[in-house]
């Protein structure tokens, strides 16, 4: 379905936020595990659906992807670039094919700037587009996602929320990157709007080849959306599977759990959620063991002790829990 050659690999990933103490002589006495050793891959034209609770380090992820913070450790290559080793001056260069549509429309876009000046700002930093190429680039970028060029002198307080993510979405293809990350790009708006939003960022893959890192809470959405998805919890990412397989067979009992609670239609569909006691632990503690086993109604003596590896459980399916057997690839012939 796709190239062979992975666009973005991630190995091992980790951010840890320090916690210090002292206001003179500052000292660190923890840390926040906001991601503690995560992999994945996407590849030409794939997207890949990053869902989990809140706090589970998604948000933190995408940002590491994009360098926007810095890694604890581990290797993001982009393009066959290691993007951690670059200096400021080739990471500006790289930004261009690698890009970010924000969560919040009304915090992402600068007030004292027009709707025209938001968009033609990467074209002008990279040198792009100028003068009356400049007008016609942010005009056709308008018009890409659903809005009247005749409104690019507007500020964006005259947008709508769905409006002002349109402006979000233009301003992240203006450099046409390779690689965008979704931050949850539709959570803050209205249901009725979050379709017509989905439905574009997917005509825009289809007519640009792009690759998503669809981040989000929303299972439901990212079902439709997303070809593979990774289920992280507490920094971790506890199964990846392709989208069919994982919700046809969701193998973790923490993804069970989140799939167990997606709303059917169907009036005549009796499902029953899989209701998890207590709450999330805390990043700066993390349980020993599988982290998941405070919640798990199946935990096991070994969960509390031994922390699983992700590893494969079928074809392109990867789980992180010691009730599963491993599957080991098939040897070549």
């Amino acid at each position: 379905m796709f190239d062979s050659k992975p666009l973005l690999c991630v190995d091992n990933l980790v951010k840890h936020f320090p916690i210090t103490k002292g206001m003179l002589i500052s000292r660190q006495v923890g840390a926040v595990k906001a991601v503690d050793g995560i992999s994945f891959t996407i590849m030409p034209g794939e997207t890949l659906g990053l869902v989990g609770e809140s706090g589970c380090g998604k948000s933190t992820t995408g940002l590491l992807v994009l360098r926007l913070i810095e890694a604890t450790s581990g290797s993001i290559v982009f393009s066959g670039i290691d993007v951690r080793a670059l200096d400021s001056r080739e990471l500006r260069a790289l930004r261009r094919e690698m890009q970010i549509i924000f969560q919040d429309p009304y915090g992402s876009l600068n007030p004292r700037m027009t709707v025209e000046d938001i968009i033609a700002e990467p074209l002008r930093i990279h040198k792009a587009a100028a003068g009356a190429a400049l007008g016609r680039r942010v005009a056709e970028l308008m018009d890409l996602v659903g809005l009247d060029p005749r409104l690019a002198r507007r500020y964006p307080h005259e947008f709508s929320g769905g409006q002002r993510q349109r402006v979000g979405i233009a301003r992240a293809l203006a450099l046409s990157p390779k690689l965008v990350v979704c931050d949850e790009p539709v959570s803050a708006l209205d249901v009725s709007i979050q379709a017509q939003v989905a439905n574009l960022l997917m005509d825009l893959q289809d007519q640009f080849g792009l690759s998503y890192l669809f981040i989000s809470h929303d299972l439901s959405l990212v079902k439709v959306i997303a070809h593979r998805v990774a289920v992280m919890y507490l920094g971790k990412i506890v199964e990846m599977a392709c989208r069919e397989e994982l919700y046809g067979n969701p193998l973790h009992p923490y993804t069970q759990a989140l799939i167990s609670a997606i709303p059917v239609p169907d009036p005549k569909v009796k499902m029953k959620p899989i209701l998890l006691k207590g709450e999330i632990p805390s990043p700066i503690n993390p349980p020993p063991g599988c982290r998941f086993h405070t919640r798990c109604p199946y935990a096991m003596d070994v969960c509390r002790t031994v922390e699983p590896d992700l590893v494969s459980v079928g074809e392109d399916h990867l789980a992180a829990c010691h009730l599963i057997k491993r599957k080991d690839p098939a040897p070549a012939k």
